[in-house]
């Protein structure tokens, strides 16, 4: 009776050797699953692989793979949508079924934001930076990525298709045309003349397809952790900068702008606009625009009047400096803390202000898991706004 009472912990144990051994062959044998994604097409492939040890052809041989209402054996590819974040239903049919939810995150396509028309030459500006690869109606190669190209207007017209690749690999054709010298007309852009009335006061920017809006002011501390977190997650970002501020980092934002952002006017010295009579205002309108267009070859379209302050003397200045629009805006994160107009949770179209203060990084890291979870998405304001620069 003693023998078998000793034996009894010894068959337990081998029992329990031989179940782990059976469930690490299981485990090590089934399938994995793969993903990758293709900017050029904006698709993504779903691949499963076949796992490891002596079963795992047999469960290989036996699993399917479907991605919402795409079904394939062991591959399956779909279309996402460009500058979105798509939330994809991944379900694995073997000897048990897993599914599991993805979230693919697809940079935006390039497109032309801004051209203007002078004399002699027509001039593009992108949304984020490219890479041209070709060179039509005699556009002079250009080296690496760039903001802008430049066409010479010759004697005859042309028309041509630009192609264009961003840094993740999105690409774009895009339809030119220009004009010949001969049939110049006087300077213009696709915007038209700066408007003669006051500029048109916004907090909320378009809200098609999930969009929100994020606007930093100011300029004191820069942070070169937030170009990064700009190239990895592909946010574009509106600066609202004071030009005196701005004056002391221009390295940075020149890295700023080559990471996809936006560089806006937010004054020369940050004064209460409306303490300041119309022409006092309208220089410190067109004293910070003149200064980015010196130094980083852009030209300002929307206007941040410090502190919020507007009234339609600040508006009519607003106008007369080439501002086409002045942005306010219905939200604000600080601290880690965001707070709308109506204390409700961040909305589509919503235009969030933050300040480039210490702690910023942090902020906009839990903004975007805010707004993932919501299934919102940054996008460039002055793209959504369709406003562009006058010459």
């Amino acid at each position: 009776m003693n023998c078998r009472r000793r034996h009894w912990p010894l068959a337990a144990g081998a029992v329990l050797v031989a179940l782990l051994l059976a469930a690490a062959v299981v485990w090590w044998g089934r399938p994995h699953l793969q993903w990758r994604l293709r900017p050029e097409d904006n698709s993504v492939t779903f691949v499963l692989r076949p796992g490891h040890g002596p079963l795992a052809g047999w469960f290989f041989s036996r699993s399917s793979l479907s991605v919402d209402r795409h079904r394939g054996m062991h591959e399956v590819t779909t279309a996402v949508r460009a500058g979105h974040v798509n939330h994809l239903t991944v379900r694995l049919a073997s000897l048990w079924s897993t599914t599991v939810r993805i979230a693919v995150a697809v940079p935006p396509e390039p497109v032309v934001v801004r051209t203007s028309t002078a004399s002699a030459t027509v001039t593009l500006w992108f949304s984020v930076p490219v890479v041209v690869e070709n060179t039509p109606c005699g556009l002079l190669e250009s080296a690496g990525r760039v903001r802008m190209v430049t066409f010479t207007r010759g004697a005859n017209a042309c028309s041509g298709t630009l192609e264009v690749e961003t840094s993740s690999h999105e690409r774009a054709a895009i339809p030119i045309a220009v004009p010949a010298a001969a049939a110049l007309a006087p300077p213009q852009s696709q915007a038209g003349p700066i408007p003669s009335g006051p500029a048109p006061v916004i907090f909320f920017g378009p809200p098609d397809n999930g969009a929100f809006y994020i606007t930093i002011d100011d300029g004191t501390y820069p942070d070169p952790r937030v170009l990064t977190l700009m190239q990895q997650r592909h946010v574009p970002i509106t600066a609202f900068l004071v030009s005196n501020i701005a004056a002391e980092h221009l390295d940075f934002w020149r890295s700023f702008l080559a990471a996809g952002g936006d560089i806006e006017d937010h004054t020369v010295s940050h004064p209460n606009l409306t303490t300041l009579s119309e022409s006092e205002a309208e220089a410190q309108w067109a004293g910070a625009s003149a200064a980015f267009s010196r130094w980083f070859g852009v030209t300002p379209v929307l206007g941040r009047p410090p502190y919020g302050s507007v009234d339609p003397s600040v508006r009519i200045a607003a106008s007369q400096a080439g501002l086409h629009v002045v942005v306010l805006w219905s939200a604000s994160m600080y601290n880690g803390q965001l707070t709308t107009y109506d204390h409700g949770p961040l909305r589509a179209g919503e235009i969030v202000i933050l300040h480039w203060i210490p702690g910023l990084y942090q902020s906009l890291v839990q903004l975007l898991d805010l707004a993932n979870a919501r299934g919102l998405h940054p996008a460039s304001l002055v793209a959504s706004l369709g406003v562009q620069a006058g010459t």
